[in-house]
Order: structure tokens, then sequence, then C-alpha cells
């Protein structure tokens, strides 16, 4: 699933040439033709957003859908696709997590 989501952000990106700001909408909408009902899976959720991480990378965040479970941030190359997912305990880390790799990926 999350595969197929970075998939298709990466189709939107090739085709209009700037990052899909969402995964759901039309491309001329800055999405990226998925539908809403491909974002959910049995034990998490695909946010409906991506983030453009600069120096042509991007990254996708995974939220549970229980209580137990962690949040995944899956980073990821707009050119190649290759890329890192790594598990954390909240949202909050997982956003400072793509904040430090936004920083990262701008720095000379």
């Amino acid at each position: 699933m999350l595969g197929s989501m970075k998939g298709q952000a990466r189709v939107a990106y090739a085709k209009s040439k700037r990052a899909p700001a969402r995964i759901t909408g039309a491309y001329d909408e800055g999405g990226t033709a998925a539908n809403t009902a491909e974002l959910k899976g049995q034990y998490y959720e695909i946010e409906d957003r991506v983030f453009d991480l600069g120096a042509g990378n991007a990254a996708l965040l995974v939220h549970p859908l229980g209580e137990e479970e962690g949040w995944g941030v899956h980073v990821f190359s707009w050119q190649g696709g290759d890329g890192t997912f790594v598990w954390l305990e909240s949202e909050d880390e997982a956003l400072e997590h793509i904040a430090k790799e936004t920083q990262a990926a701008n720095s000379p």
C-alpha cells in the first residue's frame, strides 16, 4: 500500500515537475489521482499529504488506527524511488523526523 502511494506520488511529480501536496485529488489540483479508500489498511492509514523535503526527496507519513502502534515515516527519492522507513512513537516525533530530513536535505 505504501509502495503504491509512493509510486503514485512519483508519477504525479514526473508529470508536473512539482511535488504533489496530497495523495488524493486530481493531478491539476495537487493530488496523485488516488482515492481515500486506497490510503487505509487494516492497522495503519497513510496521511493524505506529501512532504516535499527538497533536494529531490519527499516523505509520506503513516499513522496507526489503534493506539498501541507507532507512526511511520517513509523518506524517498523523487527520481529513483529509493528510500528509508522508520517507526516512531508519536505524531510529534514523526513530524520532527520529517523536519530534520527537510533540514538535512537543504543543508550544504
